[in-house]
C-alpha cells in the first residue's frame, strides 16, 4: 500500500523530448550497472523508503560523477536532466514497480485465501463441536438400556452413561459420533472388532429412547432406553 501511494504520483502529461545528440544510452547504462551492485538498495526499496524524491536524487548521480571526472563538457541543463529522468522512469522503473506490485498483490490474495479458508474451517469445526456438545448435553446422564438381538432373540440389559461435554476421562466407552436432528438420534460406536450404528428417537421429554441398531459383525435388533438420572449441572 505504501508503494502504491508513492506510485500515485504520475509523470508529467507531456514529458520533455530527449535533446538531439544526447547521451541517454550512457545514462541508462550507468544506472543499469549501478543497480546490479550487491550493496546498492533496489529501486523498489528506494521508492518505498524515500519516494520519487529518492529516485530522482539517485538518478542525478550520473551527472555528479561526470562533473567529478571532467570539466571539459558543458553541464546538462535542468530540462535535459528532467527529460533523461522521465525517460528512464517510464521505460525502466515503472514496469519494474508495476511488476513488483502485481507480485505483492498475488501474494496478498494467496494469504487472504489461506486466512479465509482457515477461518471457514474453524467455523465449521466450531459448529460441529457445538452440535456434538448440544447432543451430548441432551443425552447426558444414566439410562437403563435394553438391547434385543434379533440374531439370537436375546435381551441384554445394561446401564448406559453418557458423559457431559468436555469430560476428559469418561467412565465407559462413548460413541464416536452423536448427532441429533429434532428428536432423531444417531450414534456410532467404534470398537476394535468393528462398528455399531444406532438409530433412535427421543420421546417423553427426552426421558425415553427407542430405535434399532446394526453391528458390522452381524448382530442387529432393537434398543429401548429409559433415563434414570440426568447429569448434574
Amino acid at each position: 500500500m505504501k508503494i502504491q501511494q508513492k506510485l500515485s504520483r504520475s509523470l508529467p502529461q507531456d514529458p520533455e523530448a530527449l535533446p538531439p545528440a544526447n547521451d541517454y544510452p550512457q545514462f541508462a547504462y550507468f544506472h543499469d550497472q549501478s543497480n546490479s551492485t550487491p550493496d546498492r538498495p533496489s529501486w523498489t526499496n528506494t521508492l518505498s523508503n524515500l519516494g520519487f524524491e529518492g529516485i530522482e536524487a539517485r538518478l542525478h548521480e550520473y551527472w555528479q560523477q561526470k562533473d567529478q571526472q571532467s570539466t571539459l563538457h558543458p553541464a546538462a541543463s535542468d530540462s535535459q536532466k528532467q527529460a533523461y529522468i522521465q525517460q528512464y522512469v517510464a521505460s525502466r522503473l515503472l514496469p519494474l514497480f508495476h511488476a513488483y506490485l502485481l507480485t505483492q498483490a498475488i501474494q496478498v490474495e494467496a494469504q487472504a485465501y489461506d486466512v479465509a479458508w482457515e477461518s471457514w474451517h474453524r467455523i465449521q469445526q466450531w459448529q460441529q463441536e457445538e452440535q456434538v456438545n448440544r447432543a451430548r448435553a441432551r443425552l447426558c446422564g444414566s439410562w437403563k438400556w435394553i438391547i434385543h438381538n434379533h440374531q439370537n432373540h436375546g435381551d441384554h440389559k445394561t446401564t448406559m452413561t453418557f458423559t457431559p461435554p468436555g469430560l476428559a476421562t469418561p467412565p465407559q466407552v462413548q460413541p464416536t459420533i452423536i448427532l441429533i436432528h429434532g428428536d432423531t438420534v444417531y450414534l456410532k460406536w467404534t470398537f476394535p472388532q468393528g462398528i455399531q450404528e444406532d438409530s433412535l428417537l427421543l420421546s417423553n421429554r427426552d426421558a425415553r429412547l427407542e430405535g434399532t441398531f446394526t453391528n458390522s459383525l452381524g448382530p442387529h435388533g432393537s434398543i429401548s432406553g429409559q433415563r434414570l438420572s440426568p447429569c448434574q449441572n
